[in-house]
């Protein structure tokens, strides 16, 4: 359940993860959509300090083994991943990161270009239709807080 505005007091504490969609661009501020198809509208200051995005900022070589790491670990933002589907052909998914199956050496994530669609299994628990596997082994690059992540040996 989501904070009610109602209740909160000087002092309290608060955080907010929430994934959106640049919807329009204004002096000092920036209009967005999130998930859920509320609209938000992000001042400078605010976008300076807390917002990262799929932009390119910086390159990082890294192993297979610390790029799948930095895949796992990247939960707190969004994230931009090549890799190759099970079909051989390569996928871009821009979403975020939810799971991870390390046995299997997956992630899962959820694909933000998709709309969002929530459904029931058969035991009635709520899933959301945009989740995706990414295979740790098929990984190419990796774009997280700004910067770009590529095997080492690779362009």
């Amino acid at each position: 359940m989501k904070t009610d505005v109602k209740r909160v007091k000087v002092g309290d504490k608060l955080s907010m993860t929430t994934f959106m969609e640049v919807k329009r661009l204004g002096i000092g501020s920036v209009n967005v959509v999130d998930e859920d198809g509320e609209k938000l509208t992000i001042g400078d200051g605010v976008f300076r300090s807390n917002i990262w995005s799929t932009q390119e900022n910086g390159t990082v070589k890294l192993t297979k083994t610390e790029l799948a790491e930095k895949l796992m670990e990247a939960r707190d933002a969004v994230v931009k991943v090549v890799f190759d589907k099970a079909d051989g052909t390569e996928r871009t998914l821009i979403g975020y990161i939810i799971g991870a199956e390390v046995v299997l050496g997956r992630s899962i994530a959820i694909d933000l270009e998709k709309e969002k669609v929530v459904k029931k299994n058969r035991d009635g628990e709520e899933y959301d239709t945009r989740q995706r596997l990414v295979d740790h082994r098929t990984l190419k690059s990796l774009t997280y807080k700004n910067t770009l992540y590529v095997l080492k040996g690779k362009k």
